[in-house]
């Protein structure tokens, strides 16, 4: 999870100064959904399920009318695309076990098939294959709208960002550069997920769930006879001043210690018909929130977004945001080896033109300005990662490379980019 959350950045990031984050998790969670359930790593294999996918999700809550060009149609239609691509995958995983082969995938669809009832008998192809999409339509919207709503918040309140940065870049620095995040890693990520939840307080991934009533009952004066179906929705809690007090406020301190009353925090449901991939979604989440703000920082570019409240909360335009890398957005120069001042990426194109005689305004969105005159270059120091050069204030100390130092006026200052 945690290497392919690294290539979505990579392709999907990194290219782009603005990117829309909503279209781009839902492309991540759907992609990582076949990786880890069926073992499909090529895009141009996982696009051959997405498009008959996409008939499925616009499908699911739409008029039941199975007359051509109706969504309900176009649904089954595209369910029956899936269910025939997924039985092609099954015969060819039992041919693999068949022949005993050492190279067989060990995901979701080769413990499926390895898995038998009560009675001893193994489960059925088809019923393989409809158990699989119910669990690719179950991992993707919740997932990739909780993801949206955390990114929301944290392009919104910039000091719980710093505080998820810091939590995220103290577990990067305990691992070696090639070392891949494990469990241990996940249990540290406590203010993350407080964040994470606050989110989906705030906006939930699903507004609620069906149930039938098995017994007749009362509620606040009505009486819900049994066999009928029952709406119950997260908002009845979720924004309760009772449960949550000042509901509308961005407060993440709510998840510390023990939490909410139980039944109050619901954005998975609750008791014994919980959601079981909630597990499954914490992971998600908390990795893509380590990669995305160790590597980068974003603003929304439409400030004011509407969000539209369908199976899941969803910004209106998918949070159009401008990213940029933490590389771009820090660089140190450090004056008379002792204190540090942090100014924006333009200088470094300054610095790398070695001019013998310029001055240069660079300013920040702190609103912080310097002029600078380099009169000579000193070489290179190359690579540090000294916590010295950095300021207190910046929670990138000790990830820092060195692009020169240089004399400004009377004073020797070193480039420092994150």
């Amino acid at each position: 999870m945690d290497s392919m959350a690294k290539e979505h950045l990579e392709t999907d990031w990194c290219p782009y100064k603005q990117v829309k984050i909503l279209s781009l998790s839902l492309k991540y969670t759907f992609a990582l959904a076949c990786r880890l359930f069926m073992s499909i790593t090529d895009p141009n294999h996982v696009s051959t399920f997405s498009d008959p996918f996409n008939l499925v999700k616009a499908g699911t809550v739409s008029v039941p009318i199975n007359i051509p060009g109706t969504a309900y149609n176009r649904a089954l239609k595209g369910g029956k695309v899936i269910r025939g691509k997924i039985l092609a995958l099954i015969k060819e995983r039992k041919k693999e076990l068949a022949e005993n082969k050492g190279t067989v995938a060990h995901d979701l669809l080769t413990h499926t098939l390895l898995a038998s009832d009560e009675n001893g008998r193994a489960l059925d192809e088809m019923t393989i294959a409809g158990n699989i999409l119910g669990l690719l339509i179950g991992s993707h919207d919740t997932t990739s709208s909780a993801i949206t709503s955390v990114l929301k918040y944290l392009a919104e309140f910039p000091h719980v960002y710093n505080l998820v940065l810091q939590e995220q870049i103290k577990i990067a620095r305990s691992k070696g550069p090639k070392d891949l995040l494990n469990w241990d890693d996940i249990k540290k990520m406590k203010y993350s997920w407080n964040v994470a939840c606050e989110s989906m307080r705030l906006l939930s991934p699903a507004q609620g769930a069906f149930r039938e009533v098995i017994h007749e009952f009362t509620y606040k004066g009505f009486t819900i006879p049994k066999g009928w179906k029952t709406f119950w929705t997260v908002h009845s809690t979720h924004k309760n001043p009772k449960y949550f007090p000042d509901p509308e406020k961005f407060d993440p301190s709510r998840f510390e210690g023990n939490g909410p009353a139980p039944y109050t925090f619901v954005p998975f449901g609750g008791g014994p018909r919980m959601c079981a991939g909630r597990e499954y979604a914490r992971l998600q989440i908390l990795v893509y929130m380590h990669n995305v703000v160790t590597r980068f920082k974003w603003e929304k570019a439409i400030p004011n977004e509407k969000i539209t409240y369908q199976l899941s909360s969803i910004p209106v335009h998918g949070l159009p945001t401008l990213s940029q890398t933490q590389r771009e957005r820090y660089v140190i120069v450090r004056l008379c080896c002792s204190h540090s001042l942090v100014i924006s990426k333009p200088l470094i194109g300054f610095v790398k033109k070695l001019s013998l005689s310029s001055r240069r305004n660079v300013s920040q969105s702190s609103t912080r300005n310097l002029c600078l005159c380099a009169k000579r270059p000193i070489e290179p120091n190359g690579l540090t990662s000294s916590q010295n050069h950095t300021p207190h204030d910046s929670p990138l100390s000790g990830m820092e490379e060195v692009l020169g130092s240089y004399v400004f006026g009377k004073k020797k200052a070193t480039v420092v980019a994150h």
